[in-house]
C-alpha cells in the first residue's frame, strides 16, 4: 500500500521531502500547495530531475479549496512547512477526513498552539519545531510513515 502524500510549501526542505517521497516505493507524493502561483502546474518530479511516470503537480492556495483539492487528490498524509497560518487552509478539514498532519512549522503563536492540540484529539498529529534545522524530521517522519497503518473509507 502507497501512502499518499501533500505537501504545504515547497521551499527548501519541502523539496528535500518531495524528493525522498517522489523517489519510494512506499509513498505517492499526490500535490504540493504554494502560496504563490509562479510555479503552479509544474510537475514536482520534472522541477526537482526526477524520473516519474505520475506528474505531480505544484498547485497555488487560491485556486483550490482544501475540500476541492482533497476530493480531486485525496491523501492519507499532509506535511506543513508553511507558516503559522497555513492551518487555517487545511486543518479542520484534514481533521474532518482523518488525514494525518506532520507539522515543521517553526512557531505557533499561543492560539495556533492550542489548534494543533485540539487537532490531535481528532486526527493523528506530529509537530516538531526547528525542523528545517536538521535531518532529524527526515528520518522520524520516515520511521512513522513506513510504521503507519491508514484507513481508507
Amino acid at each position: 500500500m502507497h501512502v499518499k502524500v501533500g505537501i504545504m510549501r515547497f521551499g527548501k526542505t519541502g523539496r528535500a521531502v518531495a524528493t525522498v517521497l517522489l523517489e519510494s516505493k512506499k509513498t505517492n507524493l499526490q500535490w504540493v500547495v504554494r502560496q504563490p502561483t509562479l510555479l503552479e502546474h509544474c510537475s514536482v518530479p520534472e522541477f526537482l530531475g526526477i524520473a516519474s511516470d505520475e506528474p505531480r503537480l505544484i498547485y497555488s492556495k487560491d485556486e483550490f479549496t482544501i475540500s476541492e483539492l482533497l476530493d480531486q487528490h485525496p491523501i492519507d498524509v499532509i506535511v506543513d512547512f508553511s507558516s503559522g497560518t497555513g492551518l487555517d487552509y487545511y486543518a479542520e478539514e484534514a481533521a474532518k477526513r482523518g488525514v494525518t498532519i506532520v507539522s515543521a512549522v517553526s512557531q505557533y503563536s499561543d492560539e495556533r498552539a492550542k489548534t494543533i492540540r485540539k487537532l490531535a484529539k481528532r486526527t493523528c498529529v506530529l509537530h516538531s519545531p526547528n525542523i528545517t534545522l536538521g535531518i532529524n524530521f527526515l528520518i522520524i517522519a520516515a520511521k512513522i510513515l513506513k510504521r503507519a497503518k491508514f484507513k481508507r473509507a
